[in-house]
């Protein structure tokens, strides 16, 4: 047996909200594991009342979130071949980030990622040809496989902030101070930004970001 890659043109889906008005901003957001970016979006809606393009594609593997039917979910990646996966969806990212900074060439620009999307979110970072004034990681953490001195240089022009729910089932608190030591030691300044709630967007915190 011989496994063997063939590349083909791909057609993937992406959903944005237009600013009101003068915009400052573009947002880029990276959903969570088993979520679809037209829902994911509607989440943002009060960005773009404040002036902010928001940007959401969705990851390249849809799938029945339970079962062979129902409700239907995406995910960046999975265990398996996940190489070939990530090289994917860097290079749908950039793609779609340069068909998009043609016109928006002047705003502030915003990656945000949730939960798997934080992952996502920095392998972009790191392995795109891409550029951001502000990282937001909000429920999620660094991959495993990125050196922590090439995260450190990709930061260095770039604010990162992490948001973190208070009672998020799946960050619990070891997690976050294991985190807060491993960005300690390498020396990459961050924000933590928390707030009472679980594994979800909290619209009060997230206008505190902009």
């Amino acid at each position: 047996m011989e496994e063997q890659y063939i590349s083909v043109p791909l057609n993937c889906r992406y959903f944005q909200l237009k600013a009101e008005g003068q915009a400052r901003a573009h947002w880029y957001v990276l959903h969570g594991y088993g979520q679809l970016a037209r829902y994911f979006i509607k989440k943002f809606t009060k960005l773009s009342a404040n002036g902010i393009h928001v940007t959401v594609p969705e990851g390249l593997h849809r799938f029945y979130l339970e079962g062979s039917s129902g409700r239907v979910g995406a995910s960046w990646m999975t265990k398996e071949d996940r190489e070939t996966d990530i090289a994917n969806y860097i290079q749908v990212l950039n793609a779609l980030h340069h068909n998009n900074e043609r016109a928006n060439d002047k705003l502030e620009r915003v990656l945000f990622g949730f939960s798997q999307g934080c992952a996502t979110a920095m392998r972009w970072l790191c392995l795109g040809d891409v550029s951001f004034d502000h990282v937001i990681m909000w429920a999620g953490s660094f991959p495993t496989d990125l050196p922590l001195g090439e995260v450190k240089a990709k930061l260095k022009n770039t604010k990162l902030t992490l948001v973190i729910g208070d009672d998020d089932e799946f960050i619990k608190s070891q997690h976050i101070i294991e985190l807060q030591d491993l960005l300690d030691q390498a020396n990459i300044e961050y924000d933590l930004l928390r707030f009472q709630g679980g594994h979800h967007i909290d619209e009060f915190t997230l206008l505190k970001l902009i």
